[in-house]
This record gives structure tokens, C-alpha cells and sequence, in this order.
């Protein structure tokens, strides 16, 4: 269902504001826990290179876990450089 009147920026701006005091915290030695653990490693997960070759490789759950990490690792880099 679509969100009207601002909505949609608003709650940007709140995940933007909650990944960014996440980062501040890192950075002053407080690791990042639960979801948010890629957040510790960003940089290693933006160098990160899959080496998979099968299907059964690919579908493994740890592989997707890193997939989706390297993910949102270049999603929140990318964001944070351009702010």
C-alpha cells in the first residue's frame, strides 16, 4: 500500500538518522550488534568477491547473508558520501 504526503522522506530520513548514530558508534569502538553487524565490517564487505560456482554454492544461506551484507555495505557508503 502506498504511503502519502511525505511519508516515504520522512521515514528516509529516520533510517538515515538511525544508520548514521549506528556508524558514530562504531566509530567509537561500540561494535554494531544483530542486523546490523555488517555495519562493523562495511569496508571488508565493499572489497568483498563471491567465488561461488554452483547453484547449491550459491543458494547456501551464508553466501546470501554476504550478499546482502556487500549490499547494504555499498547502499549505506554510497549514502553516507554523498551527505
Amino acid at each position: 500500500m502506498p504511503t502519502y504526503e511525505g511519508d516515504n522522506t520522512v521515514m528516509a530520513q529516520q533510517t538515515f538518522n538511525y544508520i548514521e548514530k549506528k556508524l558514530a558508534k562504531i566509530a567509537k569502538g561500540v561494535p554494531a550488534p544483530g542486523i546490523f553487524k555488517y555495519l562493523n565490517e562495511i569496508e571488508k564487505f565493499c572489497s568483498l568477491k563471491s567465488d561461488v560456482k554452483t547453484v547449491d554454492q550459491f543458494l547456501d544461506i551464508q553466501h546470501l547473508e554476504n550478499a546482502l551484507a556487500v549490499k547494504a555495505s555499498f547502499s549505506v557508503r554510497d549514502m553516507v558520501s554523498k551527505l
